[in-house]
Protein backbone atom coordinates (compact mmCIF):
# COMPACT_ATOMS: atom_id res chain seq x y z
CA UNK A 1 0.00 0.00 0.00
CA UNK A 2 1.67 3.14 -0.79
CA UNK A 3 -1.18 6.00 -0.46
CA UNK A 4 -2.87 7.13 2.99
CA UNK A 5 -4.59 10.04 2.06
CA UNK A 6 -3.89 12.04 5.71
CA UNK A 7 -0.11 11.28 5.26
CA UNK A 8 0.28 12.63 2.29
CA UNK A 9 -0.68 16.17 3.13
CA UNK A 10 2.56 16.63 5.12
CA UNK A 11 5.57 18.11 2.74
CA UNK A 12 8.29 15.86 4.17
CA UNK A 13 8.75 12.37 4.55
CA UNK A 14 6.17 10.71 6.12
CA UNK A 15 5.96 6.66 6.86
CA UNK A 16 4.49 3.89 8.51
CA UNK A 17 6.00 0.73 9.87
CA UNK A 18 4.13 -2.02 11.46
CA UNK A 19 5.42 -3.81 15.06
CA UNK A 20 8.62 -5.18 13.42
CA UNK A 21 10.09 -1.33 12.25
CA UNK A 22 9.22 -2.46 8.29
CA UNK A 23 8.06 0.32 6.38
CA UNK A 24 4.22 -0.64 5.42
CA UNK A 25 4.36 2.86 3.95
CA UNK A 26 6.44 6.10 2.25
CA UNK A 27 5.33 9.24 0.92
CA UNK A 28 6.64 10.20 -2.81
CA UNK A 29 8.56 12.68 -1.23
CA UNK A 30 11.52 9.93 -0.05
CA UNK A 31 12.47 9.31 -3.69
CA UNK A 32 13.56 13.17 -4.13
CA UNK A 33 15.87 12.98 -1.09
CA UNK A 34 17.26 9.42 -0.19
CA UNK A 35 16.97 8.15 -4.27
CA UNK A 36 14.94 5.08 -3.61
CA UNK A 37 11.97 4.67 -4.92
CA UNK A 38 8.44 3.56 -2.46
CA UNK A 39 8.86 0.12 -3.87
CA UNK A 40 12.57 -0.04 -2.93
CA UNK A 41 12.00 0.83 0.71
CA UNK A 42 8.93 -0.64 1.27
CA UNK A 43 9.48 -4.04 3.20
CA UNK A 44 12.51 -2.65 4.46
CA UNK A 45 13.54 -0.92 8.07
CA UNK A 46 15.03 2.51 8.48
CA UNK A 47 17.96 0.96 9.96
CA UNK A 48 18.24 -0.75 6.40
CA UNK A 49 19.74 2.63 5.14
CA UNK A 50 22.13 4.02 7.88
CA UNK A 51 25.50 2.92 8.45
CA UNK A 52 26.23 -0.26 10.58
CA UNK A 53 27.45 2.35 13.46
CA UNK A 54 24.35 4.64 12.94
CA UNK A 55 21.77 1.47 12.46
CA UNK A 56 23.16 0.16 15.89
CA UNK A 57 23.01 3.33 17.92
CA UNK A 58 19.12 4.43 16.65
CA UNK A 59 18.53 0.67 16.86
CA UNK A 60 18.39 0.65 20.32
CA UNK A 61 17.42 4.03 21.06
CA UNK A 62 13.85 2.66 19.09
CA UNK A 63 14.00 -0.56 20.98
CA UNK A 64 13.30 0.95 24.54
CA UNK A 65 10.72 3.26 22.72
CA UNK A 66 8.77 0.62 21.24
CA UNK A 67 9.14 -1.41 24.22
CA UNK A 68 7.73 1.92 26.38
CA UNK A 69 5.04 2.59 23.49
CA UNK A 70 6.27 5.61 23.74
CA UNK A 71 5.93 8.85 21.17
CA UNK A 72 9.33 8.97 19.25
CA UNK A 73 10.29 12.87 19.76
CA UNK A 74 13.01 14.83 17.76
CA UNK A 75 15.12 11.55 16.90
CA UNK A 76 17.74 12.81 14.84
CA UNK A 77 19.50 10.11 13.19
CA UNK A 78 21.48 9.71 9.66
CA UNK A 79 20.74 7.73 6.40
CA UNK A 80 22.68 7.32 3.62
CA UNK A 81 21.27 8.28 0.07
CA UNK A 82 21.34 5.75 -3.02
CA UNK A 83 24.52 7.67 -4.16
CA UNK A 84 26.36 7.57 -0.89
CA UNK A 85 25.36 10.58 0.55
CA UNK A 86 24.60 11.89 4.39
CA UNK A 87 20.94 12.48 5.22
CA UNK A 88 19.84 13.82 8.59
CA UNK A 89 16.63 13.25 9.94
CA UNK A 90 14.21 14.41 12.78
CA UNK A 91 12.06 12.22 12.99
CA UNK A 92 8.49 12.51 15.34
CA UNK A 93 6.25 9.79 15.15
CA UNK A 94 3.62 7.98 17.76
CA UNK A 95 2.23 4.07 18.03
CA UNK A 96 -0.57 3.18 16.43
CA UNK A 97 -3.37 0.63 17.33
CA UNK A 98 -6.11 -1.24 15.96
CA UNK A 99 -9.46 -1.87 17.29
CA UNK A 100 -9.36 -4.26 19.27
CA UNK A 101 -6.25 -2.36 20.81
CA UNK A 102 -3.71 -4.36 19.95
CA UNK A 103 0.11 -2.96 18.96
CA UNK A 104 0.11 -2.49 15.63
CA UNK A 105 3.34 -0.22 14.79
CA UNK A 106 4.36 3.56 14.52
CA UNK A 107 2.97 6.30 12.06
CA UNK A 108 4.92 9.35 11.31
CA UNK A 109 7.11 11.84 9.79
CA UNK A 110 10.84 12.46 8.89
CA UNK A 111 11.75 16.49 8.08
CA UNK A 112 15.04 16.88 6.37
CA UNK A 113 17.90 18.86 8.71
CA UNK A 114 20.79 17.86 6.56
CA UNK A 115 21.76 21.28 5.40
CA UNK A 116 21.27 22.87 9.04
CA UNK A 117 23.13 19.69 10.62
CA UNK A 118 25.97 20.28 8.30
CA UNK A 119 26.03 23.97 8.78
CA UNK A 120 26.65 23.00 12.63
CA UNK A 121 29.15 20.55 12.00
CA UNK A 122 30.92 23.08 10.18
CA UNK A 123 30.27 25.16 12.56
CA UNK A 124 31.57 23.28 15.50
CA UNK A 125 34.71 21.89 13.60
CA UNK A 126 35.74 25.53 12.74
CA UNK A 127 35.60 25.74 17.06
CA UNK A 128 37.42 22.87 17.02
CA UNK A 129 39.74 23.95 15.10
CA UNK A 130 40.17 27.24 16.59
CA UNK A 131 40.13 26.10 19.77
CA UNK A 132 43.00 23.76 19.04
CA UNK A 133 44.69 26.63 17.41
CA UNK A 134 44.48 28.70 20.73
CA UNK A 135 46.07 25.89 22.63
CA UNK A 136 49.08 26.22 20.18
CA UNK A 137 49.45 29.91 20.25
CA UNK A 138 49.31 29.67 23.91
CA UNK A 139 51.75 26.69 24.40
CA UNK A 140 54.19 28.69 22.28
CA UNK A 141 53.38 31.52 25.14
CA UNK A 142 54.24 29.23 27.76
CA UNK A 143 57.20 28.01 25.81
CA UNK A 144 58.58 31.50 25.22
CA UNK A 145 57.90 32.30 29.16
CA UNK A 146 59.52 29.01 29.96
CA UNK A 147 62.62 29.85 27.34
CA UNK A 148 63.11 33.21 29.83
CA UNK A 149 62.55 31.45 33.44
CA UNK A 150 65.50 29.19 32.15
CA UNK A 151 67.88 31.39 30.35
CA UNK A 152 69.72 33.15 33.59
CA UNK A 153 69.87 29.79 35.52
CA UNK A 154 71.49 27.98 32.52
CA UNK A 155 73.60 31.33 31.88
CA UNK A 156 74.47 30.84 35.60
CA UNK A 157 75.09 26.78 35.32
CA UNK A 158 77.48 27.59 32.38
CA UNK A 159 79.39 30.40 33.98
CA UNK A 160 79.87 28.25 37.06
CA UNK A 161 81.29 25.52 35.36
CA UNK A 162 83.57 27.94 32.99
CA UNK A 163 84.98 29.08 36.06
CA UNK A 164 86.14 25.72 37.81
CA UNK A 165 87.50 24.58 34.14
CA UNK A 166 89.07 28.07 34.21
CA UNK A 167 90.41 27.47 37.86
CA UNK A 168 91.92 23.77 37.10
CA UNK A 169 93.55 24.88 33.48
CA UNK A 170 95.49 27.29 34.97
CA UNK A 171 96.26 25.56 38.27
CA UNK A 172 95.17 27.84 40.37
CA UNK A 173 95.56 25.80 43.37
CA UNK A 174 98.50 23.98 44.52
CA UNK A 175 96.88 21.16 45.19
CA UNK A 176 100.29 19.41 46.65
CA UNK A 177 99.40 22.45 49.05
CA UNK A 178 97.19 21.12 52.08
CA UNK A 179 95.43 24.63 52.64
CA UNK A 180 95.34 25.04 49.07
CA UNK A 181 93.88 22.01 48.48
CA UNK A 182 90.97 22.01 51.36
CA UNK A 183 90.37 25.92 49.75
CA UNK A 184 90.08 24.31 46.04
CA UNK A 185 87.33 21.40 47.38
CA UNK A 186 85.70 24.13 49.35
CA UNK A 187 85.35 26.04 46.35
CA UNK A 188 84.06 23.58 44.44
CA UNK A 189 81.53 22.29 46.91
CA UNK A 190 80.37 25.84 47.13
CA UNK A 191 79.85 25.60 43.13
CA UNK A 192 78.15 22.50 43.00
CA UNK A 193 75.88 23.34 45.87
CA UNK A 194 74.94 26.53 43.34
CA UNK A 195 74.66 24.17 40.48
CA UNK A 196 72.26 22.31 42.34
CA UNK A 197 70.03 25.25 43.26
CA UNK A 198 70.26 26.46 39.62
CA UNK A 199 69.00 22.92 38.40
CA UNK A 200 66.67 22.94 41.40
CA UNK A 201 65.05 26.09 40.31
CA UNK A 202 64.75 25.16 36.45
CA UNK A 203 63.10 21.54 37.57
CA UNK A 204 60.57 23.60 39.61
CA UNK A 205 59.73 25.95 36.66
CA UNK A 206 58.78 22.70 34.56
CA UNK A 207 56.81 21.34 37.75
CA UNK A 208 55.06 24.92 37.04
CA UNK A 209 53.91 24.66 33.41
CA UNK A 210 53.16 21.22 33.67
CA UNK A 211 50.47 21.65 36.35
CA UNK A 212 49.25 24.59 34.27
CA UNK A 213 48.75 22.11 31.60
CA UNK A 214 47.26 19.23 33.45
CA UNK A 215 43.89 17.91 32.70
CA UNK A 216 42.73 17.64 35.61
CA UNK A 217 39.94 19.25 36.13
CA UNK A 218 38.79 18.61 39.62
CA UNK A 219 38.23 21.48 42.16
CA UNK A 220 41.04 22.48 44.89
CA UNK A 221 40.76 24.54 48.22
CA UNK A 222 43.26 27.38 47.98
CA UNK A 223 43.59 31.33 48.35
CA UNK A 224 44.02 33.85 46.01
CA UNK A 225 47.52 34.68 47.45
CA UNK A 226 48.60 31.51 45.68
CA UNK A 227 47.11 31.62 42.81
CA UNK A 228 48.65 34.60 41.85
CA UNK A 229 51.97 33.93 43.43
CA UNK A 230 51.99 30.48 40.97
CA UNK A 231 50.90 32.54 37.91
CA UNK A 232 54.03 35.03 39.17
CA UNK A 233 56.29 31.89 38.78
CA UNK A 234 54.95 32.30 34.83
CA UNK A 235 55.46 34.81 33.88
CA UNK A 236 57.54 36.55 36.49
CA UNK A 237 60.59 36.63 35.01
CA UNK A 238 59.04 37.99 31.51
CA UNK A 239 57.08 40.54 33.94
CA UNK A 240 60.95 41.25 35.43
CA UNK A 241 63.00 41.88 31.94
CA UNK A 242 60.41 44.57 31.36
CA UNK A 243 61.67 46.42 34.33
CA UNK A 244 58.03 46.18 35.50
CA UNK A 245 57.04 46.15 39.65
CA UNK A 246 54.84 44.28 41.18
CA UNK A 247 53.49 45.61 44.70
CA UNK A 248 51.57 43.07 46.47
CA UNK A 249 49.28 44.00 49.15
CA UNK A 250 47.18 40.38 50.36
CA UNK A 251 44.87 41.38 52.88
CA UNK A 252 43.24 38.06 52.85
CA UNK A 253 43.66 34.40 53.64
CA UNK A 254 40.22 33.21 52.85
CA UNK A 255 40.09 30.22 50.62
CA UNK A 256 38.47 29.89 47.56
CA UNK A 257 37.25 26.77 45.88
CA UNK A 258 38.34 26.90 42.26
CA UNK A 259 40.05 24.79 39.34
CA UNK A 260 43.84 26.10 39.77
CA UNK A 261 45.01 25.90 36.08
CA UNK A 262 42.04 27.69 34.89
CA UNK A 263 42.02 30.66 37.23
CA UNK A 264 46.17 31.25 37.04
CA UNK A 265 45.55 31.53 32.89
CA UNK A 266 42.91 34.24 33.93
CA UNK A 267 45.19 35.77 35.90
CA UNK A 268 48.30 35.04 33.21
CA UNK A 269 45.82 36.35 30.55
CA UNK A 270 45.37 40.25 32.13
CA UNK A 271 49.19 39.94 33.42
CA UNK A 272 50.30 39.53 29.66
CA UNK A 273 47.41 42.40 28.56
CA UNK A 274 48.94 44.84 30.83
CA UNK A 275 52.72 43.76 30.29
CA UNK A 276 51.53 44.77 26.54
CA UNK A 277 50.17 47.77 27.31
CA UNK A 278 53.15 49.28 29.13
CA UNK A 279 55.46 47.68 26.27
CA UNK A 280 53.60 49.64 23.34
CA UNK A 281 52.96 52.94 25.57
CA UNK A 282 56.49 52.76 26.87
CA UNK A 283 55.46 53.70 30.59
CA UNK A 284 58.09 54.74 32.54
CA UNK A 285 57.85 52.39 36.50
CA UNK A 286 55.06 50.31 35.02
CA UNK A 287 54.22 49.15 37.94
CA UNK A 288 51.60 46.44 38.77
CA UNK A 289 49.95 46.18 42.43
CA UNK A 290 47.64 43.31 43.46
CA UNK A 291 45.01 43.17 46.65
CA UNK A 292 43.17 40.63 47.97
CA UNK A 293 40.11 41.19 49.87
CA UNK A 294 38.25 38.53 51.30
CA UNK A 295 37.56 36.13 48.50
CA UNK A 296 38.62 39.03 45.48
CA UNK A 297 41.67 40.13 43.87
CA UNK A 298 42.32 42.89 42.11
CA UNK A 299 45.19 43.88 39.77
CA UNK A 300 45.83 47.17 38.95
CA UNK A 301 48.60 49.00 36.44
CA UNK A 302 49.78 52.40 36.05
CA UNK A 303 49.76 52.26 32.05
CA UNK A 304 46.82 54.98 31.62
CA UNK A 305 43.36 53.70 31.33
CA UNK A 306 41.43 52.05 28.62
CA UNK A 307 39.79 53.99 25.96
CA UNK A 308 36.12 54.47 27.61
CA UNK A 309 34.88 54.07 23.98
CA UNK A 310 35.95 50.78 23.84
CA UNK A 311 35.92 49.61 27.63
CA UNK A 312 32.84 48.08 27.53
CA UNK A 313 33.61 45.36 24.64
CA UNK A 314 37.10 44.54 25.99
CA UNK A 315 35.51 41.16 27.31
CA UNK A 316 33.61 40.29 23.82
CA UNK A 317 34.91 37.46 21.72
CA UNK A 318 37.49 38.62 18.93
CA UNK A 319 38.03 42.02 20.04
CA UNK A 320 41.21 43.48 20.29
CA UNK A 321 43.14 46.86 19.90
CA UNK A 322 46.11 45.01 18.66
CA UNK A 323 47.32 43.53 15.11
CA UNK A 324 46.54 39.41 14.65
CA UNK A 325 50.50 38.78 15.93
CA UNK A 326 50.02 40.02 19.18
CA UNK A 327 46.42 38.31 20.03
CA UNK A 328 43.33 36.60 18.96
CA UNK A 329 40.95 38.88 21.17
CA UNK A 330 40.39 35.56 23.22
CA UNK A 331 42.16 36.11 26.17
CA UNK A 332 39.79 37.96 28.07
CA UNK A 333 36.50 36.80 26.75
CA UNK A 334 37.63 33.16 27.83
CA UNK A 335 38.80 34.65 31.16
CA UNK A 336 35.04 35.93 31.38
CA UNK A 337 33.80 32.52 31.19
CA UNK A 338 36.03 30.72 33.05
CA UNK A 339 35.40 33.17 36.23
CA UNK A 340 31.63 33.70 35.75
CA UNK A 341 30.38 30.40 33.77
CA UNK A 342 32.91 27.55 35.56
CA UNK A 343 33.09 29.61 38.86
CA UNK A 344 29.89 31.40 39.21
CA UNK A 345 32.01 34.45 40.02
CA UNK A 346 32.08 38.22 38.62
CA UNK A 347 35.17 39.25 36.55
CA UNK A 348 35.35 43.54 35.91
CA UNK A 349 37.58 45.78 34.65
CA UNK A 350 37.11 50.21 35.45
CA UNK A 351 39.82 52.76 34.75
CA UNK A 352 41.17 54.23 37.68
CA UNK A 353 43.58 57.55 38.55
CA UNK A 354 46.84 55.87 36.88
CA UNK A 355 45.77 52.95 35.06
CA UNK A 356 43.08 49.68 34.69
CA UNK A 357 41.97 48.00 37.47
CA UNK A 358 40.63 44.27 37.01
CA UNK A 359 38.84 43.02 39.78
CA UNK A 360 38.15 38.94 40.14
CA UNK A 361 35.30 37.95 42.83
CA UNK A 362 34.71 34.45 43.75
CA UNK A 363 32.95 32.26 45.61
CA UNK A 364 33.84 31.55 49.03
CA UNK A 365 34.76 27.88 49.78
CA UNK A 366 32.15 25.87 50.91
Amino acid sequence: MHNDSILEEFTDFSWKVNAKGVYIYVSGEVESILGYTADEILGKTPFDFMSKEEARRVRAIFSQIILEKANIKNLENWAITSTGERVCWLTNGKPIYDKGGAFQGYIGVDKNITNSKLLEENLQAQQTLLLQQKRMAQMGEMLSMIAHQWKQPLSAISTTAIMVKIDVELHKYDLNNPEQREEHLQKLVEEMDSIHDYIKHLTTTLDDFRNFFSPNKKRAYTTLESLFENSLSIIGTTLHNHNIFIKKEFLSTQEVEVHNSEIIQVILNILKNMLSIFREREIENPTITVKTIGTTIEIEDNAGGIDSDIIDYIFEKYFTTHDETQGSGLGLFMSRVIVEEHHKGMLRVENVNEGVKFVISLPAAS
